[in-house]
């Protein structure tokens, strides 16, 4: 016996075609769907990887930049230039605990509005409540992502952060072999995420900052030791010689950051002799003050020896070789008998004496006696020289600051020295000294990038103590 199954009603050609169309209308919304979730992958990717790429780059130029910072000013320079637009931040402060750790004082705050700025710029007591003390004193960092946030944990700050229009901010503790020593403070007006790459970024940063901060306390403190002890060793007034007018400048190239290794000397002999001398350690800072301190203690000292400045440059020199930091030094030296009436003088790599003449206003360049730089060369040979003096001569010793610029050579620099050292009228109102000054005023620029030291001599026959 056959079964016999019934056949399925023929379907309408409409339904098919609407249920074929809705079939393809989904399978196409979920295609859309995919390839918006692809582009957004892709675009948040580009975006994470502008981001790595932009904090990479502004990590690299922090680094560059503090590496000239000296001071916490400086500092917070750097970081209003670099590091507002690499955190993609509207607002940034550098904040540092004071000596007696009671109060956080502001090195900087940028990107506040005038009302935010002016709140924020008053001292803050250790012991309130905000976002920068909390940091500090638990040296931890603090996060918070909403305004709402803010207002809720500090509710007594809200009102400083609604006015600077701060969504997220972070308080960074910076520190300094574990103890905290500041804070860096950072503001969006749009909500960050603060995910595990960018406070990683942050703290970099603030590492970075906290490093800087370290060198710039080491060297305002080497600063103070090496003034203290240029201070020491240059007299703030010339020694009156009998027979010489004096007049001796000397003028830093940074008067706020530098101290170098220029030097002048002038001492009197035994015999009516006079020992004058020039010098330059190469460098700044204190291992050049230091090495100043030596060379000029010890040149004094083979002076007082007797020593021809020849024979004292030689000893000079291996002194220099041994008890230096490693760097060399350039010096004139010169013994002025008053009796005799004639200059013995010898450099060591030093720019030549200027010599004006009196009676015909012309100028001889004393480089006939000379040698090598001091350290260098252990066995350095040092040629001397001697000429005669007349009263109303006129010797002009300098350091290489004086002449050599970046935009000209030093032989240009020291004619400009001889042109000047030839018009110059020591008899004119107010002597030696006030003139003296037409050398820094004439030959000092701008972008002089070197210390420059001067010491004019004029030789006369008033047996009197000179006077500058």
């Amino acid at each position: 016996m056959t079964t016999q199954t019934a056949a399925e009603p023929p379907r309408d050609p409409a339904e098919a075609l609407i249920a074929e169309n809705t079939r393809l209308s989904q399978r196409l919304h979920r295609e859309r769907l995919i390839r918006r979730e692809a582009e957004q992958i892709a675009e948040q990717g580009l975006r994470d990887l502008y981001q790595r790429q932009q904090r990479l780059e502004t990590i690299s130029l922090l680094a560059q930049r503090f590496s000239a910072a000296l001071t916490p000013q400086d500092i917070g320079a750097v970081l209003a230039q670099q590091l507002l637009s690499g955190a993609g931040a509207t607002a940034l402060g550098l904040g540092l605990v004071d000596s007696r750790r009671d109060d956080m004082e502001w090195v900087i705050l940028s990107g506040l509005s005038p009302a935010t700025a002016d709140d924020f710029a008053r001292r803050l007591p250790m012991n309130e409540p905000t976002v920068s003390t909390d940091a500090i004193r638990s040296g931890q960092p603090i996060v918070i992502r909403t305004s709402a946030e803010y207002a809720q944990t500090y509710p007594a700050e809200s009102g400083v952060t609604h006015l600077n229009g701060a969504e997220s901010t972070v308080g960074w503790p910076l520190t300094a072999g574990g103890t905290p020593i500041g804070v860096l403070l950072l503001g969006w007006s749009e909500p960050q995420p603060l995910d595990t790459a960018q406070r990683a970024f942050i703290s970099a940063v603030a590492t970075m900052v906290s490093q800087a901060l370290v060198r710039a306390r080491l060297y305002v403190d080497e600063h103070a030791r090496a003034a203290v002890l240029q201070s020491a060793v240059l007299p703030n007034q010339v020694e009156q010689i009998p027979g010489i007018d004096i007049c001796v400048t000397y003028e830093p190239a940074d008067p706020a950051h530098g101290v170098g290794g220029d030097w002048y000397d002038v001492m009197p002999l035994p015999g009516n002799r006079t020992y004058l001398a020039v010098g330059d350690v190469i460098g700044h800072g204190l291992a050049a003050v230091e090495d100043m301190a030596q060379i000029r203690g010890a040149g004094r000292a083979l002076a007082h020896r007797g020593l021809p400045p020849a024979k004292l440059l030689t000893e000079l020199n291996r002194f220099t070789r041994d008890v230096s930091n490693g760097k060399f030094a350039t010096m004139v030296v010169a013994i002025f008998d008053r009796d005799e009436g004639v200059l013995s003088y010898c450099t060591a790599g030093h720019p030549p004496p200027i010599l004006r003449r009196s009676d015909t206003a012309e100028v001889e360049r004393l480089s006939d006696g000379h040698g090598p730089v001091l350290g260098p060369v252990r066995d350095a040979a040092y040629a001397e020289r001697v000429t005669r003096v007349r009263p109303g001569d006129v010797l002009v010793m300098y350091t290489d600051g004086l002449v050599e610029r970046r935009d000209r050579d030093i032989e240009t620099g020291i004619a400009e020295v001889e042109r000047i050292t030839s018009d110059w009228d020591p008899g004119a109102e107010g002597g030696a000294g006030q003139q003296c000054g037409l050398f820094l005023k004439l030959l000092s620029t701008r972008n002089r990038e070197d210390d420059v030291c001067v010491a004019a001599f004029r030789f006369n026959d008033d047996p009197q103590v000179g006077r500058a």
